[in-house]
């Protein structure tokens, strides 16, 4: 019986772990201040055009 309940909480626990946002400096892997659309595609939540309201494609912190 006791079994059986860790895969459960393990299923409860998982979406809490994945949806800790990122910060912007775990994205801006260059280190530049700017969020690239390379450094974002590896994202899949992040809709960069969407967040890109400038159009510059880069993203300011």
């Amino acid at each position: 019986m006791h079994f059986a309940i860790l895969p459960i909480l393990l299923l409860i626990a998982r979406p809490v772990f994945a949806a800790t946002p990122l910060t912007f400096e775990e994205v801006d892997t260059s280190g530049d201040g700017l969020v690239s659309i390379d450094e974002v595609v590896v994202i899949n939540e992040l809709n960069f055009n969407a967040a890109d309201t400038d159009q510059d494609e880069t993203l300011e912190h």
